[in-house]
């Protein structure tokens, strides 16, 4: 004879709330994510886009989703998590305007600024509530745009994995200098350059 499934709970007076009662109350519910990127090393991925979340005990979050392409598209879907907390946000910041300047293929800060100086480009990129129609519609274009993808080892957590560190770069500036021969010249303008 099997036993039915029930709860092991004895009921009481029901005055106080445990602390995961409490958290959970406050939590937002957990959303599906992809794998994280599995180690050290360049990605070309497609943006994906970012969502924002809020939990207690775990701060704000922002994760963005990208889709592996090239040697490593067999690696699908990936998620790159970002601290959004008041304490991470000299850490985050950075590397988010990394992501921002990639997917509008801008290498210089100056030039980025006078695109989004106030930061409303990168509200809209990440998922911030409430942003700013135009910046909006510029950040939806960027779905779907590659760039690369650099993760690099942080600290080890407390489950025996590591934090990955993330910076962006244009698609473009990676293959152009690639391209590039040992005297700086591009390798376009050694070929037009130059019969053989």
């Amino acid at each position: 004879m099997t036993k039915k499934n029930k709860i092991e709970s004895k009921a009481g007076k029901g005055g106080r709330t445990s602390a995961l009662g409490r958290a959970a109350s406050e939590a937002t519910p957990a959303e599906a994510r992809y794998p994280m990127f599995p180690e050290e090393g360049s990605y070309t991925a497609k943006f994906l886009g970012a969502r924002q979340s809020s939990n207690v005990g775990t701060g704000d979050w922002c994760a963005v989703e990208f889709e592996c392409t090239g040697k490593n598209k067999s690696l699908k879907k990936r998620t790159i998590l970002f601290s959004t907390g008041t304490k991470s946000l000299a850490m985050t910041a950075p590397r988010v305007k990394s992501l921002a300047m990639a997917l509008l293929g801008v290498t210089d800060k100056d030039e980025y600024n006078e695109v989004d100086p106030s930061g409303h480009f990168i509200d809209a990129l990440t998922g911030v509530e409430d942003p700013k129609p135009k910046m909006l519609k510029l950040a939806e274009k960027q779905i779907g745009k590659e760039i690369t993808v650099e993760i690099s080892r942080g600290k080890e957590r407390d489950d025996g994995d590591w934090y990955r560190n993330a910076t962006f770069s244009p698609l473009e500036v990676e293959e152009a200098d690639e391209d590039e021969d040992e005297h700086g010249d591009s390798a376009a303008h050694h070929d037009s350059t130059h019969k053989h």
